[in-house]
């Protein structure tokens, strides 16, 4: 018996409107597709909860999935003006449900939600609320939100729900961010239901999870990620020429780190560490590969070191994975300093590629990094120095460190990750009939 299975996709759909959608997450929910769709044994259902449903299903149209409109549970009556006032609807009440209320946050709540029974008439907009009809509320079916909090209609009903938390950074260090009080993540924990079982990324996470919602223990799982294949290690020859041309960089002459440009992911530490290299690394570049997130500019380094920061370290911005891949084969090593991670899948996109990598040894890393890698104390600027010059001067550690990289990195495959996924739905259906 096939097992019916409605996975939600608004993320891929975030993608038509801005490139730099593509985060980790856009490719934690993609690679699951391909993988679910390509499963016999899979009788497989599409929503968009976030109300996205024309970018939605201009993604659908770009990919060229071969799905059949059958399985797309749209609203009948869904257009782009819906869909934006919508979304634009859900955006005010987000902004107006606070974490932590004062009376005057209630009584705004609380007008706005009168105000919106009567706009969601007017518009037409009660089918996207309860966007999956009925007839799917049933134990047949599992729902499974790979990222926004599982709807309270869906939640209350027979459903099976899934709810995947990748991590609880914002809950337990809200420093971290600069809307602190309002995180989605916050909001996902503040209102999961009991019934929603919960997929996390790491044993880490699953621990963190389970010391905040400690009733959760029995429903939180454990898949281990994967890095996209597109992400090989290539060879040098015209392709990749042509690509690292393009970002003027040159073979084997730079240090590569991928991360979002925010305080939590330490690159201060980098870049000092970096800047502090002996004589051996003065030919060589420091390539900060990221979108830009919130947090210092690094003005009081730039004035520490002068032209030589902005000679010798590089901010590219987003690049694009087909891009990326040949970044990081033409680089010396990659280095990741985060001080949290709900997993990593920078450095084992890295590792994939045949790169070195340095480490943080903070949160789930090590899980992810095993011993292919170093593993510091993600403060220990001195300790990177030295790492990051043994491995400047030595082509046989490099080479042994690059080995290990690709051995460790193999254990990580979408195919091992959907396996996991699949089983535990099975499990739920199982502990729910």
């Amino acid at each position: 018996m096939n097992m019916k299975i409605i996975f939600d996709i608004s993320v891929l759909g975030w993608s038509i409107r801005d490139e730099k959608a593509k985060t980790g997450i856009f490719r934690v929910i993609e690679n699951l597709l391909f993988q679910f769709l390509k499963d016999k044994n899979i009788e497989l259902y599409l929503s968009a909860i976030h109300g996205n449903y024309s970018d939605v299903s201009e993604y659908i149209k770009e990919t060229n999935l071969g799905i059949a409109p059958s399985q797309l549970i749209f609203p009948n009556k869904k257009s782009p003006k819906r869909d934006s006032i919508f979304q634009r609807l859900n955006a005010v009440e987000y902004k107006l449900d606070k974490i932590n209320p004062s009376f005057y946050d209630r009584i705004q709540l609380f007008v706005f939600r009168f105000f919106r029974l009567f706009a969601d008439i007017l518009f037409g907009l009660n089918q996207y609320k309860k966007s999956i009809p009925t007839r799917f509320r049933t134990k047949e079916f599992i729902f499974h939100s790979p990222f926004l909090p599982v709807p309270a209609y869906l939640a209350y009903s027979e459903l099976h729900t899934v709810v995947s938390i990748y991590d609880l950074i914002p809950v337990l260090y809200p420093e971290y961010f600069l809307d602190n009080n309002n995180h989605l993540i916050q909001k996902l924990v503040k209102y999961l239901n009991s019934n929603t079982n919960i997929i996390t990324i790491s044993n880490h996470s699953r621990n963190d999870i389970v010391k905040v919602i400690p009733d959760s223990a029995q429903r939180t799982h454990v898949s281990y990620l994967a890095a996209n294949n597109i992400f090989t290690k290539k060879t040098f020859d015209d392709h990749m020429n042509k690509v690292l041309d393009k970002y003027k960089l040159v073979p084997d002459r730079y240090i590569v780190s991928v991360s979002t440009f925010e305080p939590r992911k330490n690159l201060g530490t980098i870049i000092e560490a970096f800047l502090n290299l002996n004589s051996s690394a003065d030919d060589i570049q420091l390539v900060l590969i990221g979108t830009e997130g919130w947090g210092p500019s690094f003005e009081e380094t730039k004035r520490k070191f002068g032209e030589k920061f902005n000679s010798k370290v590089r901010f590219l911005g987003f690049i694009p994975d087909n891009e990326l891949a040949f970044i990081y084969s033409g680089g010396l090593f990659f280095v990741y300093m985060s001080l949290y991670e709900g997993f990593g899948l920078p450095p084992l996109e890295a590792m994939q590629c045949g790169l070195p990598v340095i480490s943080s040894n903070s949160s789930s890393l090590p899980e992810v990094i095993g011993k292919a890698g170093i593993l510091l104390d993600p403060n220990d600027k001195e300790g990177l120095k030295e790492k990051m010059e043994s491995l400047i001067s030595d082509s046989n550690y490099r080479k042994f460190l690059s080995t290990l990289s690709l051995e460790q990195s193999s254990q990580f495959t979408w195919e091992k990750t959907a396996k996991v996924v699949k089983d535990i739905y099975s499990q739920i259906v199982e502990v729910g009939s």
